[in-house]
């Protein structure tokens, strides 16, 4: 970045990028976290959506603090492998057992 032009400048533009990312990142999870939420309750989507933020905050907290990196490799060792495969394949049968195989 400080070879090019108005080095700054684009800086700030990379950074602003990746704050947008990071907003439109969060705005699709919630939608997806909140939307059967709503579908299913019948809440006000606006005191929905700050309980799920207060929620997520909360539970970000414990990522951030002194012992986050021990909770990131344990989350990390422990969600990423053989569970998450075992949530995809159930998953994959509700579906098909929901709306049938010949759909």
């Amino acid at each position: 970045m400080t070879h090019f032009p108005a080095s700054p400048f684009w800086s700030v533009m990379f950074f602003f990028m990746l704050i947008n990312l990071g907003l439109g990142s969060m705005i699709g999870t919630m939608t997806g976290i909140t939307t059967p939420i709503l579908d299913a309750f019948k809440i006000r989507k606006e005191i929905l959506c700050v309980g799920c933020c207060i929620v997520a905050f909360l539970l970000g907290l414990l990522f951030v603090q002194r012992s986050g990196n021990y909770f990131v490799t344990m989350f990390d060792d422990y969600s990423a492998g053989l569970p998450l495969t075992v949530v995809v394949i159930l998953e994959n049968i509700s579906v098909a057992w929901i709306y049938g195989t010949k759909r």
